[in-house]
């Protein structure tokens, strides 16, 4: 008896995860030019993290060298010393500029991600409110919202890494076509580590679950005002 409690339990929970996406996707297609607005500008997000993430990831490399190389200078390399360490500077001010950059983008990102959230709850007000009052859950609605915009993040976060990677590359090859030094920068190519995507997709699934939990909230709101 127990088994066929838990099967038919497993079987309405994959029916209300089948409604949840087939909602947002038809909500996703009848507003087609929003739809399309705002995957651009998510995909150029992801497209401009991970090329200032490469970018300092190739001046980290290029530190490294001429840290290596003013230690293996004599003392009758004075004047090459002096210079690199210049260059050294120079170096380290246009990494903190690119991580400050870094940071910045994406505390942008995640503000406008909210501020789309509340301006879709708005939006949706008055859908919001016939669905309540037909029996749906706040709980099922803030699922219904979030996976409505985040449904291809996944999707234009690889899209992003690869265009930025492609676009990376053809700098590289410039660089070497141009300078002997341009190969010294190849393993700029790799930003990744099987801990920073474990932190990534973890990062991922915090911000989905926030995101549930503000707009539940936002629709509670609602609720109370009427």
């Amino acid at each position: 008896m127990k088994k066929m409690d838990n099967t038919t339990k497993n079987k309405h929970s994959i029916i209300y995860i089948k409604n949840i996406f087939y909602r947002s996707m038809k909500i996703r297609r009848r507003k087609l030019g929003e739809t399309i607005y705002s995957d651009v500008s998510t995909l150029m997000f992801f497209f401009f993290e991970f090329l200032l993430l490469y970018l300092l990831n190739i001046f980290r490399l290029a530190s490294n060298s001429i840290e290596k190389s003013i230690n293996n200078s004599t003392v009758d390399d004075i004047q090459v010393v002096n210079t690199e360490t210049d260059l050294k500077f120079l170096l380290l001010t246009i990494k903190i500029g690119l991580l400050i950059m870094i940071v910045g983008l994406i505390i942008f990102g995640i503000f406008r991600f909210f501020i789309y959230l509340i301006q879709k709850i708005i939006a949706q007000k008055d859908d919001i409110e016939t669905k309540l009052l037909l029996g749906a859950t706040p709980t099922y609605i803030s699922f219904e919202i979030v996976i409505e915009v985040c449904y291809l993040i996944p999707i234009f976060l690889i899209l992003g890494y690869l265009l930025a990677g492609i676009f990376i590359n053809k700098f590289l090859y410039l660089l070497m076509e141009m300078f002997p030094i341009g190969s010294t920068f190849r393993n700029g190519l790799h930003i990744f580590s099987i801990v920073k995507m474990f932190s990534i997709v973890l990062g991922i699934m915090c911000l989905f679950a926030i995101s549930i939990l503000f707009v539940k909230k936002r629709i509670l709101k609602i609720v109370y005002l009427n």
